[in-house]
């Protein structure tokens, strides 16, 4: 349901969704700047049926629609029928900007930004996008030539974009999360934290692996304290897995305060979307990612690469987990105390605890050099 923006002199148009990491660092933006101008407006555009369509609302921002639908992974009539609609949506995207009159356009990836991005630019309006994983999604590949400014949080992904136009900023994420990272790895080494979760529904596959992993962390159950988030769906199933196993982990359909969360765990067991990544750098946590086989370009897989290499974490294929080997990965961690702190200083070293400063700066100064060139 769209929630209407009230006049304000200025207002900045955030566009993007589909997934959170297409969400979540375009409300840490839409927050910064309005710490900076309390004066100014933020309005969110995305499409009715994605996810941003119930998140921003929640967020308080005004929330506005494009008809526009994916191209990847669709089917070719469904493909066809959404190329057909382009058009459409651009010119629905002229109209909606022509009524905001926004004084600069952020598109944060996920098709929703494509139209909208492209029609700030049909008409002149600052326009800078955020390409959040590894390797770009197809809407951020489409307007690389037509945007002002194209910024990127992973040094491999200059490549694909124009390098004058290009510059690495890091991805956005809360203040709450970047606040976590000021402060030294938790005390306690003789018990380690294992934060485990899945995405806020929880991943089938993560929980039944620890579930099974359990038998084989029962030598090290005193040495060991699992924080598992795990859906709604599993929740119970997950919960009878750690009775019959004798551990008495910290169970949640839902964590409500991952600050908190993060800031407890000496390492981190997830998948690896750009969202995910980005807060686990800027923490500081060490991690074992599982990356999402079906996301889109693989692009999960790449990010749990990047973080390999840089030694920040280490990868088990979704294909190749299973109880024992998850168990194998954890247990190495609790022999190993050094292997937490080197860890920690390579996850810190790759994190951008300033990325939504330096967003925020890359946006206004593309705003003000398009006004002194008009």
């Amino acid at each position: 349901m769209e929630s209407r923006c009230i006049s304000l002199p200025n207002i900045f148009v955030v566009t993007g969704g589909g997934t959170g990491g297409h969400i979540y660092p375009g409300i840490a933006v839409a927050r910064e700047i309005l710490r900076r101008l309390p004066q100014w407006g933020v309005v969110f555009v995305g499409t009715e049926k994605g996810l941003e369509a119930k998140i921003i609302p929640q967020e308080g921002f005004p929330f506005r629609t494009v008809n526009v639908e994916g191209l990847k992974g669709s089917g070719l009539f469904q493909a066809l029928k959404s190329c057909v609609k382009v058009p459409l949506s651009v010119y629905q995207a002229v109209r909606l900007l022509k009524e905001l009159n926004p004084i600069g356009v952020l598109g944060t990836g996920g098709y929703a930004s494509g139209p909208v991005v492209y029609a700030a630019y049909l008409m002149r309006i600052p326009t800078i996008i955020l390409e959040p994983n590894v390797y770009p999604g197809l809407a951020n590949r489409l307007l690389r030539r037509s945007v002002d400014k194209i910024a990127i949080c992973f040094p491999e992904t200059e490549k694909f974009f124009p390098k004058e136009k290009t510059v690495l900023t890091g991805n956005p994420v809360r203040r709450e999360i970047v606040e976590v990272g000021k402060s030294p790895p938790p005390a306690g080494l003789d018990r380690r934290t294992v934060l485990i979760f899945g995405g806020s529904q929880g991943a089938h596959k993560i929980n039944m692996a620890v579930v099974e992993a359990l038998p084989y962390l029962s030598p090290w159950k005193e040495a060991v304290q699992l924080i598992h988030q795990t859906g709604e769906a599993d929740f119970d199933r997950v919960a009878e897995g750690y009775r019959l196993a004798g551990f008495s982990g910290e169970l949640h359909k839902y964590i409500r305060s991952m600050p908190q969360a993060y800031a407890r765990a000496h390492l981190v067991i997830c998948r690896a979307g750009a969202t995910t990544v980005a807060e686990l750098t800027a923490c500081g946590k060490p991690a074992i990612l599982i990356p999402y086989p079906y996301a889109i370009y693989n692009h999960q897989e790449l990010n749990a690469q990047a973080l390999a290499k840089a030694g920040a974490a280490e990868v088990i294929r979704d294909q190749d987990l299973s109880g024992k080997v998850l168990a194998e990965h954890i247990i190495a961690f609790i022999k190993d105390p050094d292997r937490f702190s080197e860890m920690h200083i390579r996850s810190k070293a790759l994190g951008k605890a300033d990325a939504t400063q330096r967003l925020c700066d890359e946006i206004l100064n593309v705003i003000r050099l398009k006004e002194e060139a008009l």
